[in-house]
């Protein structure tokens, strides 16, 4: 198993490297893209969640979300600061004369002057970095969206360290379905799963976070998504476009829920339907991510895994143990799948 790196997630060297391997092509529109269909697919998000000053203004300049961002980007994060209401003029006017009379960044001295919090100085960087949407209401999201509310965070930066490394290492354009997988529970996986999606968002590629966990989904809470009708109603037959949905303010990141919990989740899962799904999604996004439930206590993780193709394993330390890992890593061998690496999550 890969060594921990701090006290945070540490990427084991990933495995199956392809002599064919190529540099992906990412979707890097400044422009927010449109709710649009392809394939049955909706791509990319729907829309905004804004404070109502904000959609306000965003209606009278006729901006759309791309430009927004581009806005924020050329601004001195004092005036991001002011803007979102992390601090007043007065208090900015504050920091920017004790600047003065010191070296110290804008950021670090408002901090020093106990103006903002770490959190706050992180969205504000965050926004100006591009890495936040400025209309993105990080309260309806789940503290488990790290890449949300600690952006420059070790964790952070070990889950985008992670994503390079599969996109160079792994990812092609025949390859770039991941499921999310491990022997037991509580070892992180949905929490990884949210995280490397938005990783992967945030790089620019057209991501999909499928929860295919269909015994206790997760996602939909993060995500402060509906959890209906999800993924169970899009196997029984739903249209795509009544399931999948763009998180409003998280460019290039869709999610599918699980939706209600089926009597019998295996038989779904393991239907040409799934299978079906997986092909059309590999086929129109740029990576695939999916959430699964706990590989030792059923089959449903080593059915979605056939299905994506490759498998990514996460272990928890001081939790997981190392028969269960082995066991799982020779079923989803035997199932022909791509273990394109291991992690030890400590989230």
């Amino acid at each position: 198993m890969s060594r921990r790196l701090g006290r945070s997630l540490a990427p084991a060297t990933l495995a199956c490297r392809s002599p064919y391997r190529e540099e992906r092509k990412v979707n890097s529109a400044a422009a927010e893209p449109s709710r649009e269909t392809v394939a049955g697919l909706p791509v990319g998000p729907v829309g905004d969640s804004a404070s109502a000053g904000a959609a306000k203004a965003v209606r009278r300049r006729g901006e759309d979300a791309g430009g927004i961002r581009a806005r924020f980007a050329r601004r001195m994060l004092g005036e991001i600061m002011v803007t979102t209401g992390m601090l007043s003029e007065r208090q900015r006017d504050r920091v920017l004369k004790r600047q003065l009379r010191s070296r110290l960044p804008f950021g670090e001295l408002s901090r020093r002057m106990r103006l903002v919090s770490r959190d706050e100085l992180e969205r504000a960087l965050g926004l100006q970095f591009g890495f936040l949407h400025p209309l993105t209401g990080a309260g309806r999201f789940s503290n488990d969206l790290v890449m949300l509310h600690r952006p420059f965070g070790e964790y952070a930066e070990a889950v985008r360290s992670a994503a390079r490394r599969l996109l160079a290492q792994w990812a092609t354009r025949e390859r770039n379905a991941l499921a999310i997988t491990s022997p037991g529970r509580g070892e992180g996986r949905s929490h990884f799963a949210a995280n490397l999606a938005m990783a992967f968002a945030q790089m620019g590629c057209r991501t999909l976070l499928l929860d295919a966990d269909l015994r206790a989904p997760r996602q939909h809470e993060i995500f402060g998504q509906p959890a209906h009708p999800g993924l169970s109603r899009l196997l029984c037959g739903y249209a795509a476009d009544d399931v999948a949905s763009g998180v409003a303010g998280l460019r290039n990141l869709t999610l599918i829920s699980a939706g209600p919990c089926p009597p019998d989740p295996l038989g779904l899962l393991g239907g040409r339907q799934f299978a079906n799904l997986i092909q059309r999604a590999r086929e129109h996004y740029d990576m695939v991510v999916v959430d699964t439930p706990a590989a030792g206590r059923h089959l449903d993780a080593e059915i979605v895994a056939a299905a994506t193709g490759s498998a990514l394993l996460l272990a928890a330390p001081n939790r997981s143990r190392l028969e269960p890992l082995k066991t799982l890593v020779r079923d989803l061998r035997r199932a022909e799948v791509c273990v394109a690496g291991s992690l030890m999550n400590a989230c």
